[in-house]
């Protein structure tokens, strides 16, 4: 894998993905797992490293880790039952002054929904982002679309005119992402 910094946004699995993407690259080189948003935290076998820091902390921290093959999930502080991550802008300044091999970041939050709709501002990633997974639950496409299903349902409905019960076209799917 040749891209150094990895953003994961859309509908549920984004978490996972990330924990197993960074599996996949931490036998190789050093990666950081972190979010734009919230995660829960790690379980030890999604991820056997957590730091809670802010911005300068944790490039120092990671400075100091060096660039063995590990992986190391990071967030700027516990909130409530999950990790809030970083901005955009401070991730830009980690991986400039760290040596990672590889940044992994959950870059948007759907609440475990299949598919999300986007507010204008969305999604949070960085701009120095070289690799934008998009991703959704594929059972998007054979369950009747509700909010049960569609984080920020309200959102499709009005820029689609989608009806609770309809099911997604592929063209409507995409023009989501």
């Amino acid at each position: 894998m040749k891209y150094k910094v990895i953003a994961i946004t859309g509908g549920g699995g984004k978490t996972s993905l990330m924990f197993a993407l960074g599996r996949y690259t931490a036998k190789d080189t050093f990666t950081l797992l972190t979010t734009t948003t919230k995660i829960f935290p790690p379980q030890k076998d999604e991820s056997p490293f957590e730091i809670i820091a802010g911005t300068d902390d944790l490039i120092k921290e990671l400075q100091k880790a060096g660039q063995m093959p590990s992986m190391i999930t990071a967030a700027k502080e516990r909130s409530g039952e999950k990790l809030s991550g970083y901005t955009p802008e401070d991730i830009a300044e980690i991986v400039s002054k760290i040596t990672t091999g590889r940044t992994i970041i959950e870059a948007d939050g759907s609440r475990g929904l299949s598919l999300k709709a986007y507010e204008e501002w969305e999604p949070p990633v960085p701009a120095i982002t070289d690799c934008h997974f998009i991703i959704m639950g594929a059972d998007i496409f054979t369950e009747p679309l509700s909010p049960a299903n569609v984080f920020r349902f309200d959102i499709l409905k009005s820029k689609f005119s989608m009806q609770t019960g309809e099911y997604i076209s592929f063209a409507n799917c995409a023009a989501t992402l």
